[in-house]
C-alpha cells in the first residue's frame, strides 16, 4: 500500500465541485437577538453569507448564556481578520455606560445592570481581536418593562474608548433600513466598512462611536476555476493515504479553526543552494510518520451485528476529538452546508447543517451522524 499526498490549496469546492471559492478575508461574524424575532437578522445572514463569513447566530439568551456567547466569539475573533457584530435588543445606559439587555433581565435595582447584561464595550473589545479590527452594528428597541430611575434607553452610540471597534446604535424601528444599507453594500465587489459606518450615520435614527480613519476593506470572494492536481506517488511501501480530514484531524487541538492552507502536508526547507548564481529553496522529501492505528467506528457496529441506537450515536459523535469535530464542521462548510464557527463545538448550527446533509443523500434525518457518515468526514 502506498501513500498518496494531494495538494489542497484555498479551493472551497461547491456540492457540484465545478466552481471553487478563494476567500481572501476571513470573516468571523455574531447575530445576536434578544428582543423579538426581527426579519431583518435572515436578510443580515444572507448578507453575510455571500461574503463566506462564519457566523454564530443567538436568539434569546439568557443573561449567562449571553456572557458565554460572548466569549465563544472573542475566541474566534481572534483567529480571524474581521469581526462583525449584529444586536438587536434594548440598550440600556447607566452613569457613561451602555449594555446591551438579555432576553430574561429583570431589574430591581440600577446595579444589576452590571451583573445580568453586557457592556456594548465588552462586544466592541471582542472585535477589535480580529487582525484587521471589526465592528458593531446594534439595533436598540424597548425593554417592554419600567426601569429603575438611575436607569434609560440608550439614545447614542457609547464615546469613544481606546482598543474597541466602532459601535453603531441604531433606534427603535431602525433594523429594516440597517439591513437594506448593509445588504447593498454587500452586494459590490468588496465592502469598505468605513464608507459603511459613514452611509449609516447620514440618517438621523444611527449614531456611530467614531468612523475608523484607516479603509476597512473586505473583498467578495472570488469564484475561481479548481485547478486538478494528480497525486503524487513517493514510491514509499508500507504507507496509507493521508486525504484532508486526516491532515486536520492529526493536527490536533491546536490546528487553526479556518480552513485552507492549513491541510498542506508538504513543506520546503527553508535552506537554500546555489545553483549558476541563483539562490533556489531545496525541497526535501517529506518525512512521514506513521500514526498509530485506531479502529474504525464501524468496527463498533461490526461486533454487536446490528446498526447503532441514535443514544449510543449521539454519544459517540460527542465522544470525538475537538480536531475531528472542527474536520466535520470544515467539511460541512466546503460542500456549503455550514456557515457557522469552525471551533469544534456542535450546537443548533452544526446540528442543523447535518440535517440539510442528510437530507441531500436522501438518509435518515436525524441531525446526528451516522456510523458511515462519520468516517466519510473523516477518512
Amino acid at each position: 500500500m502506498f501513500k498518496k499526498i494531494a495538494f489542497i490549496g484555498l479551493l472551497l469546492l461547491s456540492p457540484l465541485g465545478l466552481i471553487a471559492q478563494e476567500n481572501q478575508i476571513k470573516i468571523v461574524a455574531l447575530v445576536l437577538t434578544t428582543a423579538e424575532y426581527n426579519p431583518s437578522s435572515d436578510n443580515i445572514l444572507a448578507a453575510l453569507d455571500s461574503l463566506n463569513a462564519q457566523t454564530l447566530r443567538v436568539d434569546s439568551p439568557n443573561a449567562s448564556e449571553l456572557r458565554a456567547v460572548v466569549k465563544r466569539f472573542a475566541a474566534a475573533a481572534i483567529d480571524n481578520d474581521i469581526a462583525l457584530v449584529f444586536a438587536d435588543g434594548p440598550v440600556l445606559k447607566l452613569g457613561n455606560r451602555e449594555f446591551l439587555a438579555p432576553s430574561d433581565l429583570d431589574l430591581r435595582r440600577g446595579t444589576d445592570l452590571l451583573t445580568r447584561a453586557i457592556p456594548l464595550s465588552a462586544l466592541a473589545r471582542a472585535t477589535a481581536l480580529a487582525g484587521d479590527g471589526g465592528a458593531i452594528f446594534v439595533h436598540s428597541s424597548d425593554l417592554g418593562k419600567p426601569l429603575p430611575d438611575e436607569i434609560s434607553l440608550a439614545q447614542f452610540a457609547p464615546e469613544f474608548r481606546a482598543g474597541t471597534s466602532p459601535v453603531l446604535l441604531g433606534q427603535a424601528g431602525s433594523a429594516m433600513a440597517m439591513a437594506e444599507i448593509f445588504e447593498t453594500h454587500a452586494g459590490g465587489e468588496e465592502m469598505d466598512l468605513s464608507r459603511l459606518l459613514t452611509d449609516l450615520i447620514s440618517r438621523v435614527e444611527f449614531t456611530v462611536s467614531y468612523i475608523p480613519s484607516r479603509s476597512m476593506i473586505i473583498k467578495k470572494p472570488a469564484l475561481v476555476v479548481p485547478v486538478v492536481t494528480a497525486p503524487v506517488n513517493l514510491n514509499m511501501a508500507d504507507q496509507g493515504e493521508v486525504t484532508l480530514g486526516d491532515a486536520s484531524a492529526n493536527a490536533g487541538e491546536n490546528a487553526p479553526v479556518n480552513g485552507g492552507d492549513d491541510t498542506n502536508v508538504i513543506s520546503e526547507d527553508q535552506s537554500s543552494q546555489t545553483a549558476g548564481g541563483l539562490n533556489l529553496p531545496q525541497i526535501q522529501p517529506p518525512v512521514i510518520e506513521e500514526p498509530e492505528a485506531e479502529p474504525e467506528v464501524e468496527t463498533v457496529e461490526a461486533e454487536t451485528g446490528k446498526p447503532l441506537s441514535l443514544e449510543m450515536l449521539e454519544a459517540l459523535q460527542s465522544g470525538l476529538s475537538r480536531a475531528d469535530k472542527r474536520t466535520i464542521q470544515h467539511e460541512l462548510r466546503d460542500i456549503r452546508f455550514y456557515s457557522g464557527l469552525i471551533d469544534g463545538i456542535f450546537g443548533n448550527q452544526t446540528k442543523a447543517a447535518i440535517e440539510a446533509y442528510q437530507r441531500s443523500i436522501d438518509a435518515d434525518v436525524t441531525g446526528v451522524l451516522s456510523v458511515s457518515q462519520m468516517n466519510g468526514f473523516l477518512n
